[in-house]
């Protein structure tokens, strides 16, 4: 068990409002009929624009619990059985000078959760994980290159694998497995105005399967 936190002094902020020069634009320097705008006294090159800065200010702070229970010591006959988990619970606040609302750390779910049973004995091997994450705020890539930050909801996985190992014989060495990803064909759906009816971007990329083998000389 453990608790953390974090100050933040600088993070980027998306949409600041700065003084700008225009003339360093070259698209500034004619309009659609050739006219050369900055020469012409009717038009100016200064005004403002938006422009990510280093300005956001916050912390981030929680604390995690994780353990071990190897089930097979405790109870003989099921020598080779365990189990793992972990829980972390974070909670964060970013500020801007130049608007009044705070924000969640992008990327960062207020709770977290991952447990792992896995079985281990004579050869034979297998696992099965979960993982959940609550709601969180994620950075999305526009199809304008532009950057934004959508609220997304909860998420859960599910993994597994099966294997086994030779240990001996004309295949010692060998090892086979089988694993599936996002058994769960989990998705990742975020949404915009705090409304989880107004989805924004959808992804669904369903089960992932795959086998393979290593050999040991």
């Amino acid at each position: 068990v453990h608790g953390f936190y974090k100050f933040v002094s600088n993070y980027v902020g998306e949409n600041t409002l700065v003084q700008a020069n225009f003339a360093a634009y070259t698209g500034y320097d004619s309009g659609p009929s050739g006219l050369n705008l900055l020469s012409n006294p009717n038009f100016t090159a200064q005004g403002w624009d938006s422009s990510p800065t280093n300005v956001g200010r916050g912390h981030v702070d929680g604390f995690d619990v994780s353990g071990v229970l190897p089930i097979g010591v405790l109870v003989p006959q099921l020598r080779g059985l365990g189990v793992s988990a972990n829980y972390a619970y974070s909670q964060s606040s970013l500020a801007f000078p130049d608007t009044a609302q705070s924000i969640t750390l992008p990327g960062l779910s207020k709770n977290v959760f991952q447990a792992v049973a896995w079985f281990e004995r004579g050869g034979f091997n297998s696992r099965i994980s979960y993982n959940f994450r609550s709601a969180y705020l994620g950075d999305y890539f526009l199809y304008s290159a532009q950057l934004t930050s959508n609220e997304t909801k909860s998420q859960s996985f599910l993994d597994a694998q099966i294997g086994y190992d030779f240990k001996s014989g004309p295949l010692n060495g060998l090892s086979i497995y089988i694993q599936g990803h996002n058994l769960t064909n989990a998705k990742t759906i975020s949404y915009v105005n705090n409304d989880p009816q107004q989805v924004n971007i959808r992804s669904q990329y369903g089960a992932q399967y795959l086998a393979g083998a290593t050999i040991k000389f």
